[in-house]
């Protein structure tokens, strides 16, 4: 199922200067566009706020997200909550390929964070994230008469989500004490040592 891209800009109304987006970041949106991770909207809106500008044949985005999201902990797996204020850069060059505006490296940096945060939880291998050329690192391109933002601004967001996500009363680096030794466990264990202590002082 394809999902409708909701931030576009048409190429050809750059031509009369830079657009500016102020929108809205749907609970809907951010389900949509990450249904394939364990990020989750809070059901609270985010908000995208980016200027446009077409330089030469290139075209510049800049600007801010701001993401409220939830993710499981690592420690508990309770949803930890977060909201997420990614800075958005993307400088976009013509495709000479048919197709719609794409980042091929933005893709694989997402997919390598996604890879990431799975290695943390114990699964994958490094081996198996791409590596990326110097010429791939730019490879972010545009083609036809309409930019659409939202995969970009998905990879903007995937890799802002913390790799070990936490809830926030556990952020602090402390965890919850182990509850004490019963007597007789603690007896069972320090008698090897009382022992020696005993032969050496019969030594003595």
């Amino acid at each position: 199922m394809t999902t409708i891209p909701r931030y576009v800009v048409r190429v050809a109304d750059l031509e009369a200067g830079p657009q500016i987006i102020r929108a809205p970041i749907a609970p809907e949106w951010i389900d949509e566009r990450l249904a394939d991770t364990e990020v989750r909207s809070t059901g609270e809106n985010g908000e995208v706020s980016v200027s446009v500008t077409k330089n030469g044949a290139d075209i510049l985005v800049r600007g801010s997200l701001r993401v409220p999201i939830q993710v499981p902990c690592a420690r508990t797996l309770d949803p930890a909550l977060y909201e997420l204020r990614p800075e958005v850069f993307l400088m976009l060059s013509p495709s000479h390929k048919r197709g719609p505006a794409r980042g091929k490296d933005r893709e694989k940096r997402a997919a390598s964070a996604e890879g990431g945060k799975n290695k943390q939880r114990g699964k994958g291998d490094w081996s198996d994230d791409p590596e990326l050329s110097r010429e791939d690192a730019a490879a972010d391109t545009y083609d036809g008469e309409e930019v659409a933002l939202d995969e970009f601004f998905r990879e903007f967001i995937l890799l802002e989500v913390p790799m070990v996500p936490v809830r926030m009363d556990l952020r602090d680096g402390s965890f919850e004490a182990s509850p004490p030794l019963p007597e007789n466990s603690k007896s069972e264990r320090l008698s090897p040592f009382a022992q020696l202590r005993e032969r050496l002082e019969k030594k003595d």
